[in-house]
């Protein structure tokens, strides 16, 4: 059996389940796969909804005889899950960390992180580390659309808006009506707890807008944008694989870093804290975009990443005999 110990929800967005989610996709039609989570009915519903077997960690009972692997995903970690990973160095069971920007790093055998830079260096002694973009976790459409050569819209008016899974629906509005006011046709990935009515008053408010319907993947929808205002988290590696321009919109200082690389990276441009959207900012970067800058933005995007991140991940559990 592998084990996937990961968590979402509102107060941390859902780029860890998306991630590992699709890891999970790849690998259980022919391994045994548990993903083990908090109490949020949501994403145990979510889970449930791609055929993944779940349960609430904090009450499973774990068979350790089972057990080939246990991969964890988490932001923060409790005292039962430090538990678990003793436990599985005592039983010579081997552990896989996914990290993002060398946070929260654990006492793993083995560890995984995308990030383009790293907040925290990673000085711990593994068995392997697989550091860098090249192994950004993302949905395989991203890879197929970052093999297609675009075609940019001289005039640059199709804008994607995407803060992330766990979306508030007062700021989703606020940075809506900044993009809508400027003149953009406006698609919206609206998240998992934005309700119809809001968006049906959304609907009401913006004339024209347009939400993205469900799917497992923003890849099409950010590929058919000429600009993206994104959170910038996992949303800002999509964005850059398919080669669309992007404005970063953060929610904390991790978020601002993550944007800040991109935009180092030439990748993207830095928008605004959501925390205290800046009208007169994002105003700002958006006249200061012209048509090359655009291309420029999207190009290195893709050259960046490529979205072949989790099969090089793949190649590694097959390396280390850890699926079938």
């Amino acid at each position: 059996m592998i084990i996937f110990r990961t968590s979402g929800g509102k107060s941390i967005g859902f780029g860890h389940i998306k991630r590992t989610s699709f890891l999970a996709s790849l690998i259980k039609k022919r391994n045994n796969v548990l993903f083990l989570i908090d109490k949020d009915k949501t994403i145990y519903d979510y889970l449930k909804s791609k055929k993944i077997n779940v349960e609430y960690f904090e009450n499973y009972k774990l068979n350790f005889e089972k057990i080939r692997v246990v991969i964890f995903d988490l932001r923060n970690y409790s005292e039962q899950d430090i538990n678990l990973i003793n436990d599985l160095k005592l039983r010579n069971i081997p552990s896989i960390q996914i990290t993002d920007l060398g946070l929260s790093i654990q006492d793993t055998d083995y560890i995984i992180d995308g990030g383009i830079s790293l907040i925290h260096k990673i000085n711990k002694e593994y068995k392997e580390k697989l550091i860098g973009p090249k192994y950004a976790i993302l949905n395989s459409r991203f890879r197929h659309f970052n093999k297609v050569k675009r075609k940019y819209s001289k005039r640059g008016k199709q804008a994607l808006i995407s803060l992330g899974g766990a979306s508030d629906y007062r700021k989703l509005r606020d940075l809506i009506d900044i993009v809508y006011r400027y003149g953009f046709k406006i698609k919206v990935a609206a998240g998992f707890y934005i309700k119809n009515n809001q968006k049906k008053v959304l609907r009401r408010i913006y004339k024209g807008i347009k939400f993205v319907g469900k799917t497992d993947s923003l890849a099409r929808a950010l590929f058919e944008a000429d600009l993206a205002f994104i959170s910038s988290g996992i949303t800002a590696y999509e964005c850059a694989c398919v080669g669309t321009p992007a404005i970063y919109i953060y929610y904390n200082d991790e978020q601002k870093f993550i944007a800040e690389n991109f935009v180092k990276s030439g990748a993207g441009f830095m928008g605004s804290s959501l925390e205290e959207l800046d009208k007169k900012e994002i105003i700002k970067v958006i006249k200061g975009l012209d048509y090359e800058k655009r291309i420029r933005a999207g190009l290195n995007g893709k050259n960046l990443i490529d979205g072949l991140g989790v099969y090089r991940i793949i190649e590694f559990f097959n390396k280390i005999s850890i699926i079938n």
